[in-house]
């Protein structure tokens, strides 16, 4: 009985011991995070406001001298702000946000694809950051990789609280990552793989799109053509097409040959930084392309692989269309000549294969991506049908 007693006390010794390492070690993890966002804070020449929402810990940069006035700018960052990400690879655009007079803030919300808890509690931060220091009641949202997901759910859940959305490689649909059997997908959803693909439509971005596009949010993303985590085609191209033919208004910069990773392409874009800086009111610019006046109405588009000698390789190449003069695309027919055109195009979503396009929200333009395969001559050619009176 006593060694029973004796082994007892022993084994709930050895518990305590083993509780008492992982409180030092949390403690210890905190104090670091700690100290790691007041030295970022500090570089950034911003003052830092922790935030505790729920049991989730977040925190509000304001620029330094800022006086609290009413409805002043701010960017929201997610995946996170205290959970690890946001650092040096975030600086300089944080930098040029807060020296304009732009808070940045963000809460980490842990793993959560999205789902109804982690969007309660950021419609909880919301509304406390808002009311305790004065902030815009619509913000502009910067998505970077699965924070897509979190932002453009809990976005289409408010849309009256979005002044426009950002995104550098952002996640925008479920199916591309973490695949829709992930074991902590279906964890964080509270759902069977069945009973995800079954509700599929009410809890991935790329799938509801229809609210935001009708409230006239802007939307920008920059994305790699190499991305393997989360394919441009997919969570960018694809959803810049849905977007648009919605009603809304997205356009995206290609950065070619980078991938899921830290590149002063992704965050130390210029259009990036303008798009933040403007609301959301800088996507009227157009980069120039190749077209071709035929005849009234009637305008063509051609373009061969000899057109991308000069360019670095890419699995996917891009290339952008515009009309030679003012007016609205009405109708776009494509035609494919040469020997390569066969297996270097992609599945298209109404089936078939060919180039994908995205056009452009005030349809002067468009933009179109064909996979890249081998050396065969390609020529790809666009009729375009416009009216050439915007107006009318």
């Amino acid at each position: 009985m006593k060694t029973a007693r004796n082994n007892l006390l022993a084994v709930l010794a050895g518990l305590a011991a083993v509780a008492l390492v992982f409180v030092g070690f949390k403690a210890e993890r905190l104090a670091t995070r700690a100290l790691h966002y007041e030295r970022l804070v500090r570089r950034l020449g911003g003052v830092q406001h922790r935030v505790r929402i729920g049991g989730f810990d977040g925190i509000v940069i304001l620029p330094r001298g800022r006086k609290l006035d009413a409805d002043a700018p701010w960017v929201w960052y997610a995946p996170a702000m205290w959970g690890g990400y946001a650092g040096e690879d975030n600086e300089w655009l944080f930098q040029n946000l807060l020296s304009k007079g732009i808070s940045v803030a963000g809460i980490d919300v842990g793993e959560s694809y999205g789902n109804e808890k982690g969007s309660a509690a950021y419609s909880e931060f919301y509304k406390a950051i808002v009311a305790k220091y004065r902030l815009s009641r619509a913000p502009c949202l910067l998505g970077q990789s699965r924070g897509g997901l979190m932002l453009y759910n809990w976005a289409e859940d408010n849309v009256d609280r979005v002044g426009c959305i950002a995104g550098i490689f952002p996640v925008t649909d479920l199916r591309s990552w973490p695949g829709l059997g992930n074991d902590k997908l279906l964890a964080a959803h509270g759902m069977t793989e069945a009973e995800l693909r079954a509700g599929l439509a009410g809890i991935n971005p790329i799938d509801r799109l229809g609210a935001l596009a009708a409230h006239g949010v802007p939307v920008f993303h920059v994305h790699g053509d190499a991305d393997e985590v989360a394919p441009l085609l997919q969570n960018t191209f694809e959803f810049a097409r849905r977007y648009n033919e919605a009603g809304g208004r997205a356009e995206f910069s290609v950065v070619h040959g980078k991938a899921h990773q830290a590149s002063a392409g992704f965050f130390q874009s210029e259009q990036l930084m303008v798009f933040l800086l403007s609301g959301g009111n800088s996507l009227s610019s157009r980069r120039p392309a190749v077209a071709y006046s035929l005849r009234d109405k009637i305008s063509v588009c051609a373009w061969e692989n000899s057109h991308w000698e000069s360019r670095p390789p890419c699995k996917i190449c891009f290339e952008t269309c515009s009309l030679p003069e003012p007016g609205t695309i009405t109708k776009i027919e494509y035609r494919c000549e040469g020997g390569g055109c066969a297996n270097s195009q992609n599945p298209l979503p109404g089936g078939g294969s060919g180039p994908l396009i995205v056009l452009s929200p005030d349809r002067r333009s468009f933009t179109w991506a064909r996979r890249w395969s081998g050396t065969a001559p390609i020529k790809d050619i666009y009729t375009i049908y416009f009216a050439p009176d915007a107006s009318k």
